[in-house]
């Protein structure tokens, strides 16, 4: 205060006009704007990576997604393809004057699976078509501008899938699975199921797809298999607008599922987590401000009011949130649900095919009889499961051929395969039967590798054929 004297000054203390320091207030003020700005660099740090979290997420998801469609759509291929192997083993299928017995045959297949089943010779030409009544007159097989499953299996002489072509009866589009009619180990036919791309669609419908995401099955030409569009979506075919595309290949086909995500459901939900951080790291900030400034002005008035007996009020720095609870759509349960009963259906749909199944199958797994079907128990001569599983495959099996089993389990074990070939086996009651064998490995798990044996009566048969060359041996002796 200007004009205060000291108690023995004979002269009055100098007065400043101006103060030489800062107030209070605004060092209070800076070191709150001091303290803060770090706060606010690893707050801006950390939403950079949040937002680049979040999209390794959405990637991520993406991946998972059409991983699991891929996968789905594989399982669907083979459980068709290990059933047309199973129809092509028929004894009935090269036997000229059983073709109808066949065409029965092939008509449980399209019950089972939807799909229609052609049987062709080498030079392409079809003999029989369950689309058409047995007999009916028959085309050539089309020709597929891309991968032909025909021209595949006779150059591997494995199982093969096709690109879609042009259905010539039913004028449709069309994709084919292929799997040769070996005889003696040479290929003496083709066996086709035909399934119309709208089954690949209507499955496609049932998948469960988030908003935004566009899912599309294309073949080895890029062609559009089946596709599906989050509703409202783009029909272009190069699916502008969408980004983010993830391609995943098929393992069984010449194919690829295509997964896009829309730009607008890509870049929302990051930009939008984006606004939020930064509205959160501005309101944390100006909160951090004000509150220096109304602490700094109140600690200036506390100062101030040093000799008043008044207690300064107790202040606490607000905390700002960091950013709202994400809420994320975990798909992986459903999907996993999904999956599975999909695979459910497909192993009910194979185990009905070997249950009506005319020619003998059982299962052995370490010289037991793990699963026999109805034709296999009254081939073995028994009433019931109870006779036939749980006993060795040797006990059916006439001695003089035990060998020769022997050499071709051990065969398949070494992932090796075996052609057909014919056996004596013994009955329960004790009689003997003639049959063609044939065998595959059907799983290798945690209990060792499994054997699918498929037996074929033939004895009826080697009789009349013996019967006959029996006449024709007299007549000649005539």
């Amino acid at each position: 205060m200007c004009g205060l004297s000291l108690a023995n000054s004979t002269q009055p203390a100098p007065c400043h006009g101006k103060d030489t320091g800062v107030t209070l207030k605004s060092f209070q003020t800076r070191l709150i704007l001091i303290c803060v700005l770090p706060l606010v660099i690893l707050a801006a740090y950390l939403s950079f990576d949040r937002v680049r979290s979040l999209q390794d997420q959405r990637a991520q998801e993406a991946a998972n997604l059409v991983r699991n469609y891929a996968a789905s759509l594989d399982r669907l291929l083979n459980a068709r393809i290990a059933a047309l192997q199973m129809l092509a083993a028929s004894s009935s299928l090269t036997d000229a004057h059983r073709l109808g017995e066949f065409y029965q045959e092939s008509q449980a297949f399209l019950k089972n699976f939807g799909s229609h089943v052609l049987l062709a010779d080498l030079s392409s030409h079809m003999i029989l078509n369950t689309r058409l009544p047995y007999g009916a007159p028959l085309p050539d097989l089309p020709r597929v501008k891309g991968h032909s499953s025909v021209a595949a299996v006779l150059a591997t002489g494995k199982p093969a899938v096709g690109d879609t072509f042009m259905g010539p009866i039913n004028k449709a589009p069309l994709v084919s699975l292929a799997v040769p009619v070996k005889r003696n180990g040479r290929i003496s036919r083709l066996l086709l199921s035909i399934m119309e791309t709208r089954q690949f669609q209507e499955r496609l419908d049932e998948f469960s797809l988030p908003a935004g995401f566009a899912i599309t099955l294309l073949d080895g030409t890029g062609a559009v298999i089946a596709r599906r569009l989050p509703p409202g979506g783009t029909s272009d075919p190069n699916l502008d607008g969408y980004s983010g595309r993830i391609v995943i290949k098929s393992a069984v086909a010449p194919w690829s599922v295509q997964l896009a995500v829309h730009r607008d459901t890509y870049r929302l939900p990051l930009y939008t987590a984006s606004a939020a951080l930064a509205a959160a790291l501005l309101g944390a900030t100006l909160i951090s401000v004000l509150v220096g400034m109304l602490a700094g002005r109140e600690l200036a008035g506390s100062v101030a009011s040093l000799t008043e007996p008044a207690a300064s009020p107790s202040l606490r720095p607000p905390i700002a949130e960091i950013e709202t609870v994400r809420r994320v759509l975990v798909k992986a349960t459903t999907a996993r649900a999904e999956e599975e009963a999909i695979r459910r259906a497909s192993d009910e749909r194979y185990r009905s095919l070997v249950e009506s199944a005319p020619a003998a199958i059982f299962i052995h797994r370490d010289d037991r009889i793990e699963y026999a079907n109805p034709a296999a128990i009254r081939l073995f001569g028994g009433d019931d499961a109870g006779e036939v599983v749980g006993r060795s495959p040797y006990a059916f099996v006439h001695p003089a051929y035990h060998d020769v089993m022997a050499e071709r389990i051990g065969t398949l074990l070494h992932g090796g395969s075996t052609t057909l070939t014919e056996m004596r086996i013994i009955q329960a009651g004790g009689g003997e039967r003639i049959v063609e064998v044939i065998g595959t490995t059907c799983g290798d798990d945690q209990l060792g590798t499994a054997i699918q044996v498929m037996m074929c009566d033939i004895t009826e048969r080697k009789r009349a054929e013996e019967d006959r060359a029996r006449l024709e041996s007299r007549l000649r002796q005539i």
